[in-house]
């Protein structure tokens, strides 16, 4: 279909429809350049994937941005995280079954650069936690709630074998 046919048919069959949609304004679009918002193919995508979505959280977290910037790289990075999952259900599924919630733990505490003692709060004490790690003793749901808020993460994260 040619590109001048293609932008007459857009215009007059989804135009009036779309006028009510929000546009992602320029931040959004910005990202979309850096990487596209498509279904994530192989490991390299998902590699640069996992990049900008840890880069561009960075950004958000430290620096002070305008709230209607902040809102279209937060729905940017939920369109991204999205398409992360999808790819991730699709591929890691098998492998995922085999991960340990002290190994979910373990993993979040390196990305976050915690220790032991940081999470005392949640787990009862440094030596719990130390035991939760070492695989002598298992989360328990209270302990599971308070991971999952603190990371913002789901609680199903935690309950593998």
């Amino acid at each position: 279909m040619e590109s001048t046919s293609f932008h007459s048919f857009l215009t007059q069959e989804v135009s009036q429809d779309s006028s009510r949609i929000e546009r992602p304004g320029p931040a959004f679009e910005e990202l979309c350049q850096l990487f596209p918002l498509q279904k994530i193919k192989n490991r390299a995508h998902h590699e640069v994937a996992l990049k900008i979505v840890t880069k561009v959280s960075e950004f958000v977290n430290d620096q002070k941005i305008e709230r209607e910037m902040k809102k279209q790289i937060l729905n940017y990075l939920e369109a991204l995280g999205l398409l992360i999952e999808v790819y991730e259900k699709e591929n890691f599924a098998a492998e995922l079954e085999k991960i340990s919630g002290a190994q979910v733990l373990e993993f979040l505490m390196e990305q976050q650069d915690l220790k032991q003692g940081d999470l005392a709060k949640e787990l009862g004490s440094q030596s719990i936690v130390s035991e939760i790690l070492s695989g002598k003793r298992k989360l328990n749901s209270k302990q599971i709630r308070a991971l999952s808020k603190r990371f913002g993460v789901s609680p199903a994260c935690f309950y593998h074998a």
